[in-house]
């Protein structure tokens, strides 16, 4: 063997290699790209199809199968929790994968984990990380759902308070209030939760639950 002949045919794998991951990485971009565009059309039906294909193709990737899990939202619910666990898994350290399963986890009602997720995001978190505010309405959700009401309160206040941009925050803060029999101050937190999303349809859907209640209690009276 001359030498440095190794060294070359080291040198051509490792092309290869790369060539095979950028294949990869482009074809993935490719799948993503049109799985939003039939999400913006509503095909969800479609989208579905696309990415049950691709995570054939794809197991090992962490970002499809949360993006497959949230596909079967409303259908195939474990086969949803399966991938999130599954990309969790693949990527245990990674703050804003385990954020967006924890969200998915308690779309599907799997409160243990959806808390497991928000509590490990929130350890492995950078400074100001981005979905902060997230995963403390997540926990808040939790308590509420466990009965701890003190904790829910505290929680829900702090991610709406630090974010009151997502109108999810305002709702559920504001349903956290109706349901504890305020009405009132529920009201309130619509009112300046649609100063921030005016034409958000859960926030005018949950005021008008409210105001059918406060109206009724009125006539009541």
């Amino acid at each position: 063997m001359r030498e440095g002949q190794g060294n070359g045919r080291s040198s051509l794998g490792s092309h290869v290699v790369n060539e095979h991951a950028a294949s990869r990485q482009r074809e993935l971009e490719r799948i993503y790209s049109r799985s939003e565009a039939l999400l913006d059309e509503q095909c969800y039906d479609e989208n579905q199809a696309l990415l049950r294909e691709a995570i054939v193709r794809f197991p090992d990737v962490a970002e499809l199968c949360l993006r497959t899990a949230a596909s079967y939202l409303g259908s195939a619910e474990e086969e949803a929790k399966r991938l999130v666990r599954h990309a969790a898994e693949l990527e245990p350290s990674d703050p804003w994968l385990l954020a967006r399963g924890a969200t998915l986890m308690l779309d599907l009602l799997d409160f243990e984990s959806a808390e497991q997720y928000a509590r490990e995001a929130k350890a492995f978190a950078p400074e100001d990380f981005v979905f902060a505010s997230d995963i403390t309405h997540i926990l808040g959700r939790v308590a509420y759902h466990r009965e701890n009401y003190g904790e829910a309160q505290t929680l829900l206040t702090a991610a709406y308070e630090k974010d009151p941009h997502i109108p999810e925050h305002g709702a559920w803060l504001a349903q956290f209030h109706y349901q504890q029999g305020d009405p009132i101050k529920a009201l309130e937190i619509l009112s300046d939760a649609l100063r921030h999303c005016p034409d958000n349809a859960l926030l005018k859907e949950v005021r008008s639950d409210v105001l059918e209640y406060v109206q009724l209690d009125e006539r009541d009276d």
